[in-house]
């Protein structure tokens, strides 16, 4: 389908950044690139988006991007048409507004698709004929010994923590947020909803740590009541190393794709809760969404599991 240029190498430009912060989009790149970066064929690099003009000067084979604002969907894909390119899209969604002019636009000059959630998998399959992958953003979930990850520093006060609460008998919660995002006004990460909660999380002896690395909230909405039952994290740090060291990791959000977070947490064998607003993979504990007497009964459930 892709035609190889003159050293027989397929050159690829990936669009986007690597972690930090942690996220979907950002471990989707870096995983991607693991895997490109294995293929002697392959010759890949990551731009960041203001390099986007560069393109029709290097005319690569393949140009794959992430946008989830539509137009700016629309401008990479006629950049990457215009460089001679074949033009892919990750959509880490389980949404896609098909009716949206611009979207249908790029659907129309795009080559085909990386999906990351089956239901909009299915959504694409009925309404393009693009050519269409779905697979996980991990790509792999199963590493053997030799790449298991360096020792990473989390910081004297992550580990104070952490350390803190298992001499004291509590057991410790991370809930992750990519940035202070509401949606017809329903806060997407559900940090206010587990910040309210923390008095009560607090009776059933366990600690959370909010891991907000844009550091758009305030103290004051992450723990409404100063109950002091938590730490609030406001800089990038390495996701998989921390959801190693924590209990439970806990997804409450108000909608979500087929979130990088909750596989990376399932790979480390920490226990998850999350709402059941979406599908969510095999060995997540499901709770009502918004509820807090079902959340908190899931969150004892899954402790007792651990006693």
């Amino acid at each position: 389908m892709i035609e190889r240029g003159s050293e027989n190498i397929l050159k690829i430009v990936m669009v986007g950044r690597l972690p930090p912060p942690t996220g979907g989009v950002a471990s989707s790149i870096a995983n991607l690139k693991a895997a490109l970066y294995t293929h002697p064929d392959v010759r890949a690099v990551i731009w960041p988006w203001t390099r986007l003009w560069k393109l029709p000067f290097v005319r690569p084979e393949v140009v794959h991007f992430h946008f989830k604002n539509p137009g700016k969907r629309l401008l990479a894909t006629l950049i990457g048409r215009i460089s001679g390119a074949k033009v892919v899209h990750t959509v880490h969604s389980n949404e896609f507004d098909f009716e949206n002019a611009l979207n249908r636009l790029a659907c129309a000059l795009t080559d085909g698709f990386i999906l990351l959630n089956p239901a909009i998998h299915s959504e694409f399959e009925r309404r393009t004929r693009r050519k269409l992958l779905l697979t996980t953003p991990l790509f792999r979930l199963k590493r053997g010994a030799s790449d298991a990850p360096a020792a990473v520093d989390l910081g004297a006060n992550v580990l104070a923590y952490l350390a803190r609460s298992r001499e004291e008998g509590r057991r410790v919660a991370l809930v992750y947020a990519y940035r202070r995002d509401f949606r017809n006004d329903v806060e997407t990460y559900g940090f206010l909803f587990v910040g309210r909660l923390l008095p009560r999380l607090a009776e059933i002896g366990l600690s959370v740590i909010f891991l907000d690395p844009k550091g758009e909230y305030q103290a004051s909405e992450i723990d409404p009541t100063a109950s002091g039952n938590c730490i609030h994290i406001t800089h990038a740090l390495d996701f998989r190393a921390l959801v190693q060291q924590v209990d439970v990791y806990l997804r409450p959000t108000a909608t979500d794709g087929n979130s990088v977070a909750v596989l990376e947490a399932l790979e480390a064998g920490t226990r998850v809760v999350a709402s059941d607003r979406v599908p969510r993979p095999d060995g997540v504990h499901l709770y009502a969404f918004a509820d807090p007497e079902s959340f908190l009964s899931v969150v004892r459930s899954e402790l007792a599991c651990d006693g």
